[in-house]
């Protein structure tokens, strides 16, 4: 089954830096999820027009777009490569067929978005609050 996605994969390199996707952006524009074959990616959410918060790095097998992939939605972070990155790049059309056949992996990937949508709004919250001092 990986012998098969992987093939049905495009693989991108990334040069550090480089951003992947941005926050906000439309799963009309890229619906796709990736995972990381080699290289590192940071993961930041904007707060403002002027705040960000780094709220993790991503390395080798690690995945970064599921919401999207899964679920439609608009990208919830930007994703950036802080080192050369080689990314396979998994589209619905080419992981539809896997989901079908293995409930678990639909269940697996649901379960990291659960974690990670948690994560990023505590990491908010703390950032929030890390921020905000005590009235006079």
């Amino acid at each position: 089954e990986r012998v098969e996605l992987a093939s049905r994969c495009i693989y991108v390199c990334l040069e550090p830096d480089q951003v992947l996707f941005e926050q906000g952006e439309s799963p009309e524009t890229d619906d796709s999820m990736y995972v990381v074959v080699t290289g590192s990616l940071k993961v930041t959410i904007w707060l403002s027009l002027e705040a960000s918060i780094d709220v993790a790095s991503l390395g080798p097998a690690e995945a970064v777009g599921e919401m999207t992939l899964l679920f439609g939605n608009p990208r919830t972070a930007t994703i950036t490569a802080t080192s050369r990155c080689e990314l396979a790049k998994v589209s619905r059309d080419a992981i539809t067929p896997l989901l079908q056949k293995r409930e678990d992996i639909l269940e697996r990937l649901s379960e990291i978005v659960k974690t990670r949508e948690l994560k990023n709004k505590e990491s908010v919250r703390l950032h929030r609050a890390s921020n905000t001092g005590p009235s006079d």
